[in-house]
């Protein structure tokens, strides 16, 4: 079941991302719709089936707010020094601004409040869903069957692998930004599991560090293609 745990969001990024880039809007959204819900009903399946006594419930409050905040601003404003230092104005970054473009209209995104939308269920709903299966599910259920480090490691590196998939469509494989950035997203892995850990098993504060962090990814994004959605 762990491993399932570890390696499904990348078997789901794969298919509707990957796999399906082209197909009509209805089907990418509808195959991103089903993986997603299989995918986050898994810990409730897991829970149920397998692990009640040792997983229990999801614990929202406590502390650590101050951390997370922190480091939810830390990382979306390191993104942008990123992009201004490293990406803007360069071949690859004409590339990320291309074919972030063909993505949102592949996935029939191009409206301003289509992309608000998704932006919104991203920053809000999404991170909090992925706090709960990486952090409260796997990083928890590994806990119980290893070191703390060990959890914390594998978990992160299972958090950041499926965004080698996202990174490497709008970088491509071949450039070692796509890799860099990965790795930075598993070493945030690291921090929230950490954190999560620190503040007595609270995903609340993990969830807002992951929102703010996808709201700069959002943010971002909405700058590079807002002319395509009529806005410049």
């Amino acid at each position: 079941m762990l491993l399932l745990g570890l390696f499904l969001p990348t078997v789901v990024t794969w298919i509707y991302f990957v796999a399906l880039h082209g197909t009509p809007a209805l089907v990418q959204q509808s195959a991103y719709g089903v993986l997603k819900l299989a995918q986050f009903l898994l810990p409730l399946l897991a829970v149920g089936w397998l692990a009640r006594r040792e997983l229990g419930t999801v614990r929202w409050g406590g502390t650590g707010w101050r951390a997370a905040i922190g480091f939810g601003l830390f990382v979306a404003a390191g993104m942008l020094v990123v992009y201004r230092l490293l990406l803007a104005e360069t071949e690859l970054g004409n590339q990320l601004q291309a074919m972030i473009v063909e993505k949102v209209r592949s996935m029939g995104l191009a409206t301003p409040i289509r992309f608000m939308f998704i932006s919104i269920f991203y920053a809000v709903v999404h991170s909090g869903l992925e706090e709960y299966y990486w952090r409260w599910f796997v990083f928890r259920w590994l806990r119980l069957r290893c070191s703390v480090m060990w959890a914390n490691l594998v978990s992160s590196l299972g958090f950041g692998l499926h965004h080698i998939l996202l990174l490497g469509f709008f970088l491509g494989f071949g450039h070692w930004e796509t890799w860099a950035l990965s790795g930075a997203v598993s070493i945030g892995g690291m921090f929230w599991a950490w954190l999560y850990h620190r503040s007595s098993d609270a995903i609340g504060p993990i969830w807002l560090s992951h929102a703010i962090v996808d709201a700069g990814i959002f943010g971002l994004g909405f700058w590079l293609i807002r002319s395509e959605l009529g806005l410049n």
